[in-house]
């Protein structure tokens, strides 16, 4: 480690391993790893192109208390995984005087990404600046460093060590996969279709009553009323997706008709959709699961048998409204009541009530 006032310069050893791959390994001060670093966050609304997970606020403060302990009682601190960071610049490198190794210098205002490590670095600033250890800043930490990483590698990197090593939670790896573009594996396309769509209604691109409604990944439930989650209504997307009469519609062309649909719901079912929605399942994945079955023959219906080329709202709720008094009311979705929770949980479940539906549909005269 070699101390200077602008800049801050390592010692690392490249590390080989094949063509284009700039790898560097050493350690790294305390003090001079949370006095210059950043976590490149995921947040729907203020940095949509971040990746990290927000971290475990419980998780840092517990390392600390345990650094602080071991600090304070003498006992050796051992901390042998390695930081994981980007330089998102070029280092400028010169030869050490050992003839092995380098002098990477990091330019000023230029910090290290970390992309495996935040608990750790978090939990360290924690003990030096909240448990007052200054003498911790010159404790040093394994680091590796990977030189000139874009966005999209670090985003990779990040998918491959918490999906392979780790679980990312699985909203959060959704978004992350729109953010790769159009290096996208091919098996993952419908679950960024799905998340596209999700994202469109959520955010209110594509009116429907759940715009501000699903909980996005990252996102503390804490002051938001949400009715559910991004994930749940992406998983929901599944039979939707794969519907021979849907096939052809871009995901925006596919939010307009789900939200079209969703707001014919609303309007037939307006009390689970109010503020005591909680006491109804229509919002709940019973409600997602079950009624995306249903939207697949109606808008088969509507497009092809009726030949109505863009439906709308109203063309939905004509359909809607002919079992208006079995199942398309606010007491069929009643927790606890006879209807829709007759049918439990689980995609069996739904899969059975939206049968029901469309029996009720059918027995009212739609002809699918």
């Amino acid at each position: 480690m070699i101390q200077d006032a602008n800049c801050m310069k390592l010692v690392l050893q490249k590390v080989h391993q094949g063509d284009g791959c700039s790898i560097f390994t050493g350690r790294i001060r305390v003090g001079d790893l949370i006095g210059n670093y950043k976590i490149d966050y995921y947040d729907k609304f203020a940095n949509p192109r971040g990746y990290q997970r927000k971290p475990d606020v419980k998780r840092c403060i517990s390392f600390s208390n345990f650094i602080k302990t071991q600090f304070k009682a003498r006992i050796p601190l051992v901390i042998p995984t390695s930081i994981l960071a980007s330089a998102r610049c070029r280092l400028t490198k010169t030869p050490a005087a050992d003839g092995v190794s380098i002098v990477a210098e990091l330019p000023s205002g230029e910090p290290l990404y970390i992309v495996d490590g935040q608990h750790r670095t978090e939990a360290f600033k924690h003990a030096v600046q909240i448990h007052g250890l200054g003498e911790l800043e010159d404790f040093e930490l394994p680091i590796v460093i990977i030189e000139g990483m874009q966005l999209k590698d670090e985003i990779s990197q990040f998918l491959s060590i918490n999906t392979n090593m780790r679980k990312v939670k699985l909203d959060l790896a959704n978004q992350l996969l729109i953010n790769l573009g159009p290096e996208v594996p091919d098996d993952k396309k419908h679950a960024i279709l799905a998340t596209k769509i999700t994202n469109l209604l959520a955010e209110g691109e594509c009116p429907s009553p759940w715009a501000g409604k699903l909980k996005p990944a990252n996102a503390s439930r804490t002051g938001a009323k949400y009715w559910n989650s991004v994930l749940s209504f992406h998983n929901s997307l599944k039979p939707v997706l794969t519907a021979q009469s849907i096939s052809g519609l871009n995901e925006r062309k596919i939010a307009e008709q789900l939200g079209r649909f969703w707001t014919a719901v609303s309007q037939l079912t307006p009390e689970a959709f109010s503020a005591s929605y909680s006491k109804y399942l229509i919002t709940k994945n019973n409600g997602f699961v079950s009624l995306h079955r249903v939207f697949v023959p109606i808008y088969a219906l509507l497009r092809y048998n009726q030949e109505i080329r863009d439906p709308q709202v109203r063309d939905y709720k004509k359909v809607l409204e002919k079992a208006a008094d079995t199942v398309f009311n606010s007491e069929y979705w009643l927790r606890g009541e006879e209807g829709a929770a007759d049918y439990g949980g689980g995609f069996g479940g739904f899969s059975k009530l939206a049968d029901a539906i469309i029996g009720e549909l059918k027995n009212a005269g739609v002809v699918f």
